[in-house]
């Protein structure tokens, strides 16, 4: 579980992330890297450990189980380009909370994940679970 509520550089944020592994859902720009922007500052603020894997970054599904279980949030944007659904099953395994951005929703073993939409209205950043 994640929970922040927070003003982190300006933007009020108040997320609340319930699973293990929790998935961002929302098209292009809709604030899914930016509010991994806003958690990474949260976590180097607060001494919190944590793991971001993106685009730029990618890494083996190896590395990042390896890092799963060293930290205590796992960031993972733009998943559908480097993981599957063995990592996700090894992600469940782990006591890291995963966040993940991702389209690939039909690799998912979705009755053991949460699924959440960023909101950003009058300067305030928040997710919303939806239904997958």
């Amino acid at each position: 579980m994640l929970e922040v509520k927070a003003d982190i550089g300006g933007v009020e944020c108040n997320v609340l992330f319930k699973r293990k592994v929790n998935i961002l859902k929302g098209d292009s720009g809709t604030g899914k890297s930016w509010l991994f922007s806003l958690l990474q500052s949260y976590f180097v603020a607060n001494g919190i450990s944590y793991y971001f894997v993106n685009y730029l970054t990618k890494s083996e599904p190896e590395v990042i189980i390896t890092q799963a279980k060293k930290v205590q949030y796992l960031l993972l944007d733009n998943a559908d380009l480097y993981l599957n659904s063995d990592t996700i099953g090894e992600l469940l395994q782990c006591d890291a909370t995963c966040i993940v951005a991702t389209r690939l929703i039909k690799l998912l073993d979705i009755k053991k994940m949460g699924f959440y939409q960023v909101i950003y209205k009058d300067e305030a950043l928040f997710v919303s679970e939806v239904n997958h």
